[in-house]
């Protein structure tokens, strides 16, 4: 399903039951995380999530692959690790990471753990 909708849906798979099973899925989980962080923090306010921590998860999957598993995870830390070593550079942190986005979408628009295969096209 993932690949090609046209051929899940040849095959008879109901390809709306399927993505509305996986909204579904997501969102329930995405609740209950929610419901255990406010748990866990006792107050939450709109400061908590601002739009640098929605950039720091865009970049955890942009930077290790989409279409991997351990592309998000390895990601992550890198995005963890890489604060820690241009820490002198409070001013300069946001266009640090703005040129890495960008930088990265150019030179590997998949990830770095998104390996591309050749094709070869015949005459």
């Amino acid at each position: 399903m993932r690949e090609d909708e046209d051929v899940a849906s040849a095959l008879g798979i109901d390809v709306v039951y399927v993505r509305l099973i996986a909204f579904a899925t997501g969102a329930m989980l995405a609740g209950f995380a929610g419901g255990l962080y406010g748990h866990y923090m006792v107050f939450v306010a709109p400061d908590h999530f601002s739009i640098l921590i929605s950039v720091f998860v865009v970049l955890y999957v942009i930077l290790g692959g989409v279409n991997n598993m351990w592309g998000p995870v390895v990601g992550a830390l890198l995005m963890t690790l890489i604060p820690e070593f241009v820490r002198d550079l409070a001013e300069w942190r946001t266009a640090f990471f703005s040129l890495l986005l960008v930088l990265l979408l150019l030179v590997r628009p998949d990830g770095l753990l998104t390996f591309r295969t050749r094709t070869v096209r015949k005459p």
